[in-house]
């Protein structure tokens, strides 16, 4: 964040999680989530368990 990017994604295959980051707010996205952008592309929305496959 001090970059300047305002939003990052982490993901963790083995336990199948992706972290969402942005200036104020982190989530942790579990299997059976959709993962869902905070600040960029707004609408943007995915399945976690597609990210992994």
């Amino acid at each position: 964040m001090e970059s300047g990017y305002l939003e990052v994604w982490l993901l963790f295959p083995k336990s199948s999680w992706v972290l969402v980051t942005t200036q104020g707010v982190t989530v942790l996205l579990k299997p059976g989530e959709g993962a869902r952008t905070q600040v960029m592309w707004p609408g943007f929305n995915v399945a976690v368990d597609e990210l992994m496959a």
